[in-house]
């Protein structure tokens, strides 16, 4: 997080924001939001995710898992 931003509004502040715009949009019929998190669950956040591990690089198997949530869409 920058600085600014941490300095001018509480701790929350960025997370709040990105709780509130995936939700604006997954409820709207023109968006489809996908988190992909290299090392981090964004399930918090989209419904939508998948969190990689890109530990042994970004393998055939990695791109696969990545095509497979793209293909599930709504």
């Amino acid at each position: 997080m920058d600085g600014a931003t941490a300095l001018t509004n509480d701790e929350g502040y960025l997370e709040h924001h990105l709780l509130n715009v995936v939700a604006g949009q997954e409820a709207s019929d023109g968006a489809e939001i996908f988190g992909l998190g290299v090392g981090l669950d964004l399930s918090p956040y989209c419904r939508r995710n998948l969190a990689l591990d890109l530990s042994g690089g970004t393998t055939s198997a990695v791109v696969g898992q990545v095509l497979a949530m793209l293909a599930a869409r709504r």
